[in-house]
């Protein structure tokens, strides 16, 4: 089983008094501040499973089973996935990976027995959420597990409504006796091990055949080695804010003079060679661009610090020259970097450096599409 941790404080049941208000505050105010730099509740604290040692205390096996991972956990799920007699896990994260599927592959498939209850409906729910589950082999009877039916578990969490016994080295016939939320008791002799039953109540139990077919494993996919580029489209778009930039002639112009065509703003250096493999890609495509009525905006971030601030200046035109690029494009402002950091804080909830190359897709109605940062392929 797994066992998790509060992560969070929780809010206080009474009125806090006057002097206690300003350091609670305080403390949500460094907790929402820590999530927004990027940092985690619990990161880098390993996922603990224990297994019961009989009455012996608990032991703990993650290392073993390799389920030790060190995500930002929050919550675990049981089900029979692959219907194979044995319990697999459903883990959410915070963070990514988001989900992960632990696979039970136990040898023995007739060590188990997984129950599903159906109530009456009338005086107990059709989901028999609130009945307990007792099962004893017929010639062991001091040997009982007990469970419950649970509409959830843990955070936001919602397990198999199937009732999964495990049983070990234990005699295969089993006596079960089902206690339903209305107060009526059910008791059933002869179910076999390695077996699934559908109890309706006061109607008996009825075993199930799972046919599952046959498929081919799934291919691990292909994981860009690099990790550079990340995304985010939206749903929901906002206004592209009014970038003012310096034109090649040493005008300033604006990103409004794109609204009527979608336009995407590059934001690039000199130095980064994969800004430059991402220009030159460009030019050889620019024609194909024109084509659909979009452009790009290549600005030049050369002479910039990460605070904005102009710095030595690198001159970027004679990159874009030599590689040949025809499309649009401009000398950034130190107030560009700034808008854009924050609009990324802004639709991420997250504090980090601007970083090179990043792109914004505006479309014709001059609304902030999607980011890319990272290289962008025609």
């Amino acid at each position: 089983m797994f066992f998790w941790g509060r992560v969070a404080p929780q809010t206080p049941e009474e009125e806090l008094t006057p002097s206690a208000k300003p350091g609670y505050i305080r403390n949500f105010r460094n907790l929402n501040l820590r999530i927004s730099e990027g940092n985690s509740f619990s990161g880098y604290e390993r996922n603990p499973f224990f297994i019961n040692l009989e009455g012996k205390g608990f032991a703990n096996v993650s290392g073993l089973l390799g389920s030790d991972f060190d995500d930002d956990g929050r919550a675990v799920a049981t089900a029979d996935w692959d219907h194979d007699g044995d319990l697999d896990l459903w883990i959410t994260n915070r963070t990514s990976p988001r989900i992960r599927l632990l696979r039970n592959n136990h040898p023995q498939h007739d060590e188990s027995v997984a129950i599903r209850l159906i109530g009456n409906g009338t005086t107990t729910n059709r989901d028999a959420i609130g009945a307990r589950v007792i099962i004893w082999p017929e010639s062991q009877p001091e040997h009982r597990q007990i469970r419950t039916v649970r509409a959830g578990e843990g955070f936001l969490t919602q397990s198999s409504s199937w009732v999964h016994f495990g049983l070990g080295g234990f005699d295969k016939k089993l006596r079960v006796q089902v206690e339903w939320p209305g107060g009526e008791t059910e008791t059933l002799n002869g179910l076999d091990a390695g077996k699934r039953y559908l109890i309706n109540q006061s109607k008996g139990a009825r075993e199930i055949q799972v046919n599952v077919p046959a498929v081919d494993d799934i291919p691990v996919p292909q994981i860009d080695e690099t990790g550079q580029e990340e995304g985010l489209w939206l749903v929901n778009r906002i206004p592209f804010p009014k970038l003012v930039y310096t034109g090649k002639e040493g005008s300033l112009k604006s990103t409004r003079e794109f609204i009527g065509k979608p336009v995407l703003v590059n934001l690039w250096a000199a130095w980064c060679e994969d800004c430059l493999q991402e220009l030159s890609e460009f030019a050889e495509n620019q024609e194909k661009i024109l084509d659909l009525g979009a452009t790009i905006l290549a600005l030049n971030a050369d002479g910039l610090t990460t605070d904005g601030q102009e710095a030595a200046t690198l001159d970027g035109w004679s990159e874009l020259s030599r590689l040949g690029f025809g499309l649009d494009s401009g000398k950034a402002r130190p107030e560009n970097l700034a808008k854009m950091e924050i609009l990324i804080e802004f639709l991420t909830s997250r504090r980090k450096p601007l970083s090179i190359p990043t792109s914004f897709l505006i479309d014709s109605k001059g609304e902030l599409a999607a980011i890319y940062q990272g290289v962008v392929s025609c």
